[in-house]
């Protein structure tokens, strides 16, 4: 009987993990997005708080989980020029490998004013606008996030930098 049990845990932490040791699929990607069809890039549909609407998502993965130390949640305050109390928020933020770093300096600061999709087990999680040159390693996404959310993407993250350091 704990032989059996033994096999029925096994079997389902393989289940569990298949996805992202079987697949050949990232389970976080950095891809370029335009608002125009071309050759390399293919249309999705994505929703948002203002509502669907079509994007063209490059085919090509510029980054993805390997090329990040880790990931976290992180609570930061604001306030608006109407409001002048605080408000909460949540960031996730990425702290890239050395490889990382070196990609993220180069392709922003190739890509000024173009947009990167930041895409989560097969989701759009963000499309934000590049502004500036990243030279030291490090990113902050800020948006209309919860708590939740956040922990929830560095939790999934994580795990995919964890299983990939045990392969």
């Amino acid at each position: 009987m704990k032989v059996l049990k033994i096999i029925i845990c096994i079997a389902f932490i393989v289940c569990l993990w298949q996805p992202f040791v079987f697949s050949g699929n990232n389970i976080l990607e950095f891809r370029f997005a335009d608002d125009t069809k071309k050759d390399n890039n293919e249309e999705v549909m994505m929703e948002d708080e203002w509502g669907k609407k079509e994007v063209f998502i490059d085919k090509e993965c510029q980054l993805s989980e390997t090329d990040i130390k880790f990931a976290r949640a992180e609570e930061f305050f604001f306030s608006s020029e109407k409001d002048e109390a605080q408000k909460a928020n949540y960031a996730l933020y990425f702290k890239f490998t050395e490889a990382g770093a070196a990609k993220v300096k180069e392709i922003t600061g190739r890509n000024v004013n173009r947009q990167l999709a930041i895409i989560l087990n097969g989701k759009i999680l963000f499309i934000a606008a590049i502004r500036e040159q990243l030279s030291i390693g490090e990113m902050q996404l800020t948006g209309n996030f919860t708590k939740k959310e956040t922990q929830a993407a560095a939790k999934q993250i994580n795990s995919a930098i964890e299983l990939l350091k045990v392969e």
